[in-house]
């Protein structure tokens, strides 16, 4: 193997680098670590500048877009959450969801945010809702626009190229867009184990500050619609392998968390945008009907969390 050989690899790393000046590695990812840090804390979030003023008893929601109200027409009147808080309320007491979800947010995001917000005393309630996906780890960035994401089967000694390789992730970038590659993810035993003993301390801090607390876990609404065999890298498959992961660690860590998985039925409740999607697309946002069925089932179950507990 000649000189140039060897110099080869470092040159067009060079050429990408100078050619791509925004081109990122998964190194610059702020906050990226294989092992996620110990959900103890959280981010606290400020509510958002357009939810209406906090009055009454608070009904914290923790959770992704789902929980958001992602595209809805009116998420501050027909998101579950709110429909819950109405449902609450009476003459005697008012209450009003205090909606901490956004899109993208991590289980470890929504419990460390609800903790918080539990040991602050900020909310009298919490309800929190994880979706299909919220185990799955990628590790995500973009070149002009487009999605990038490190293969789920990466092994130990291909992450370093992966986090410091600007080559090797325009390589893989190309190379899995003309295989036609679906999302990968990246599910580690440990992260597992974190999540159980997340849930048994937010559980903890719920107890102890007599918060009342709710888990709600979320299916994609597309489900019904996934073939009997779909392929392994698809999101009808993953997703799904998923959903029933994360219902068997809520059962193990000894939640108090309600399984959302037939909620939607036979109805049509997906959002018009997601109505013609690629193939292998999965449909993940409800309508406001969808919304309405999630807090139909979840209300009995929050309303029983409740007796004793922050309901005068």
């Amino acid at each position: 193997m000649g000189l140039g050989s060897l110099l080869l690899p470092g040159i067009l790393e060079f050429s990408l680098r100078f050619s791509y000046s925004t081109l990122p590695s998964m190194a610059g990812l702020k906050g990226w670590k294989w092992a996620p840090s110990e959900c103890s804390e959280g981010t606290l979030l400020t509510w958002p500048e357009n939810t209406p003023s906090i009055h009454g008893l608070r009904l914290g929601v923790y959770g992704d877009s789902v929980a958001e109200g992602h595209r809805l027409a009116q998420p501050y009147q027909e998101r579950f959450g709110v429909l819950l808080a109405r449902k609450l309320s009476s003459q005697q007491v008012i209450w009003t969801e205090a909606n901490d979800a956004h899109p993208g947010a991590s289980w470890c995001s929504a419990v460390g945010t609800a903790r918080s917000r539990i040991e602050h005393h900020e909310v009298e309630a919490a309800l929190v809702a994880f979706f299909a996906d919220d185990l799955a780890v990628h590790a995500q960035f973009s070149i002009q626009g487009q999605p990038v994401r490190f293969t789920s089967q990466a092994t130990p000694w291909v992450r370093p190229w992966v986090e410091f390789s600007y080559l090797f992730n325009w390589i893989w970038l190309h190379w899995n867009q003309r295989l036609g590659g679906a999302d990968p993810r990246y599910i580690h035993p440990v992260d597992q184990e974190l999540f159980v003993r997340s849930i048994q301390y937010l559980m903890q801090a719920s107890t102890q500050n007599q918060v009342p607390l709710l888990i709600a876990l979320i299916p994609p609404i597309g489900v019904k619609n996934c073939p009997k065999s779909p392929s392994k890298t698809s999101y009808c498959n993953w997703m799904i392998e998923d959903f029933w992961l994360i219902a068997r660690l809520l059962e193990q860590a000894h939640a108090p968390w309600v399984n959302l998985w037939d909620v939607y039925g036979q109805d049509d409740v997906t959002v018009p945008e997601e109505r013609s999607l690629p193939v292998g697309g999965l449909a993940i946002h409800p309508n406001a009907h969808g919304h309405q069925q999630i807090a139909d089932r979840l209300f009995p179950e929050l309303k029983n969390r409740l007796k004793g507990g922050a309901q005068p």
